[in-house]
């Protein structure tokens, strides 16, 4: 039953009064100057706020709302909050010093360079990172921003702190590692909440960890995909939380991949990328989103297990095109040292992702996979022709994604060769992956990702398409292409319109309105 006082758009209130009138979708479309497919969307989401199923209980349910008195409004009211899939990473600390005041110090620059190393890489990765008190360091990934492959980002974020703090030999300081992924109900647009419960997972199996160790939930693992391979954990904990003990480094076998994860064009790709010398462009493209994810986890994994070098860059969101380059050049001279012996130097400010890429290039034979929302077409418009054609004679095989335009469920490699903007001849591997892992309470983290890449005043036109079913381009402005590049919207009839009824089915659950804290 809807909230006393319900509060109805314009728009639904024009719709109920045709209703009331016993007017066709067909007449309702004609006296609003809309499509019959427009009405019938606009009517899903009237239904919806007004908790009915029928034209006839619309307009009762309708009629005892407006009876009802109007609560008095509150700043409460005034606060959004959203269903969204968070995974928590705690580094906690597992030993404290004695009461010395030598022990103390050394303890106090042991966390100190472990905190400036975790938010070196959570900057990198783009999560939100916080301290608490004691030296634990909390971070998020999820909220407030999302990315399609958060679980993995967290996981790689933890694995980058282990071997790190391995190679530091520090007796002063021994930490252990947790991560959960868990469906939270956050706050819009603000820092996530320390109630959460991943957060309180995460802390509780990093407090269970030996020294150096990582433990994280069956589900985030599950979700993370093939790149992070990890073995049982301790009984004590296996059997009341689902979780997994995540070795420090990975040890793939190529004969199970060959058996469990077959590609038809990898074999071909890799000889290809061995044969050449020259650059070399792969286009994931999928519907949804996280399918090119898997498929990306999938390339690399075959990559990696035939002993290519593999350098995986993650694109940060919302950010300007001169941050995004930054942040990719810094990935990039970082990560690409991650497997040499000793520390890994720091970046040099200044670098562009063209100097990084042709560094890495002169440094010999490299894939590089590039995780994010059309993250190939982002790439190409900061390398830019020219840089395009500066790493074209390079040995470099650079792997993106692309969402695909259709609704229908999509995913497919596509090899573009030495030149991706100019590929009249590509080829395309359609492929199957079979259905992706179940997140917590069947959250759909891909539609929430592509909401968030949005900058906010497009975000909240979001709320008007789920809620509308459709809009103007008049009413988008400036934001209707931002609107239809993200992948959720389509041109339908000189309108912006969710690109299915699933898709807009899916938002209306995710965006939880008027929710209010117990």
């Amino acid at each position: 039953m809807p909230a006393a006082g319900l509060h109805l758009s314009e728009r639904q209130q024009q719709l109920l009064q045709l209703l009331s009138q016993g007017k066709s979708n067909k007449e309702i479309a004609f006296e609003l100057n809309i499509t019959e497919g427009s009405v019938k969307q606009q009517l899903f989401s009237l239904y919806r706020k007004l908790g009915v199923t029928s034209r006839t209980k619309a307009i009762v349910q309708a009629a005892e709302s407006r009876s009802r008195p109007t609560p008095a409004h509150t700043s409460e009211q005034d606060s959004a909050y959203l269903w969204k899939l968070v995974t928590s990473v705690a580094i906690q600390p597992l030993n404290y010093p004695s009461k010395q005041a030598a022990a103390i110090a050394a303890f106090d620059r042991a966390l100190g360079r472990l905190r400036s190393r975790v938010e070196h890489f959570s900057a990198l990765l783009d999560c939100h990172l916080m301290i608490a008190p004691g030296g634990e360091l909390l971070a998020c990934f999820g909220t407030p921003l999302s990315h399609l492959d958060d679980p993995a980002r967290a996981l790689f974020l933890a694995r980058l702190v282990a071997q790190w703090h391995k190679r530091q030999a520090c007796p002063e300081l021994e930490i252990g590692i947790g991560i959960a992924t868990a469906a939270e109900i956050v706050p819009e647009s603000s820092s996530p909440p320390v109630h959460a419960e991943s957060f309180k997972l995460a802390r509780q199996l990093a407090g269970s960890c030996r020294n150096g160790e990582i433990l994280a939930t069956e589900i985030c693992c599950r979700l993370a995909g093939p790149l992070y391979p990890y073995q049982a954990a301790p009984d004590k904990l296996s059997s009341t939380i689902g979780t997994r003990l995540l070795p420090a480094e990975q040890n793939i076998d190529p004969a199970m991949l060959a058996r469990h994860n077959p590609l038809p064009f990898i074999a071909e790709v890799i000889e290809r990328f061995r044969q050449r010398r020259q650059a070399d462009w792969i286009s994931i493209e999928s519907w949804p989103p996280s399918a090119g994810v898997r498929l990306m986890d999938a390339v690399a994994v075959h990559f990696e297990a035939a002993q290519v070098p593999v350098l995986r860059l993650r694109l940060p969101t919302a950010r300007n095109a001169a941050e995004m380059a930054a942040n990719l050049a810094a990935q990039i001279e970082l990560f690409a040292h991650s497997a040499d012996a000793g520390q890994s130097p720091e970046p040099r400010s200044g670098h562009s992702p063209l100097d990084s890429l042709k560094a890495l290039g002169m440094r010999g034979p490299h894939v590089v996979f590039i995780y994010g929302v059309n993250s190939l077409a982002r790439l190409m418009e900061l390398l830019e022709m020219h840089g395009i054609q500066a790493i074209s004679g390079l040995p470099l095989s650079i792997v993106g994604m692309h969402i695909h335009e259709d609704a229908d469920a999509y995913v497919a490699a596509r090899l573009l060769g030495n030149s991706p903007i100019s590929a009249g001849n590509s080829r395309v591997f359609k492929l199957s992956l079979g259905s992706k892992p179940s997140a917590p309470n069947e959250l759909d983290a891909d539609l929430m990702t592509l909401i968030d890449i949005l900058s906010p005043p497009a975000r909240q036109m979001v709320r008007q398409l789920v809620e509308y079913g459709s809009i103007s381009y008049e009413a988008a402005g400036k934001h209707a292409r931002e609107l239809l590049s993200s992948g959720l919207f389509v041109d339908q009839d000189g309108a912006i319109a969710c690109r299915d009824e699933e898709t807009q089915n899916t938002l209306f659950a995710h965006l939880v309105r008027d929710f209010r804290p117990a």
